[in-house]
């Protein structure tokens, strides 16, 4: 008789148990739920699986669909961020190596020692030695006076 109680209770037990876990799955499978256009949309799932409305289910398996999106996409954003920061350091490194070829070419070119270095001075020098120097025809203030008045001296009427 004992063997037919314990028997008895675990059966209950075991229908009860499956009431209580299915009867919950079953509960959301029939209770009517709303499910944004954008839920959908952001998950690219089908609104409808079980009933010819939304139901709860529904929108838990929506959820669950947007948590997992979420998280591919966040991973996804990451990995840009990742790229573009390398992209950014290679470049960088790049701009620094030709800015210091550049910066080596000036001190070559535009120092004492360089090429504009010793040109420019003897530009100046050149023009300055131009200037002071008399070329041949050149006339100075005096001797063009002076021709001015033997000129005038020549045409006066005597």
């Amino acid at each position: 008789m004992k063997n037919w109680i314990r028997n008895l209770l675990i059966t209950v037990a075991s229908v009860g148990l499956a009431i209580i876990i299915g009867c919950s799955a079953m509960m959301d499978g029939v209770t009517p739920c709303e499910i944004e256009e954008g839920s959908l949309g952001y998950t690219s799932q089908p609104p409808k699986k079980y009933m010819p409305f939304t139901t709860l289910l529904d929108s838990k398996r929506i959820g669950a669909w947007m948590d997992y999106t979420h998280e591919t996409k966040q991973m996804d954003y990451q990995r840009l961020a990742q790229d573009d920061s390398l992209l950014h350091s290679f470049l960088t490194d790049r701009r620094l190596v030709h800015e210091q070829g550049a910066m080596e070419f000036q001190q070559t070119v535009f120092s004492p020692q360089g090429p504009i270095g010793l040109l420019i001075p003897s530009l100046f020098a050149g023009t300055l030695g131009a200037l002071l120097i008399k070329r041949p025809g050149d006339k100075s203030k005096k001797e063009v006076e002076t021709e001015e008045k033997i000129k005038t001296e020549n045409n006066s009427p005597k």
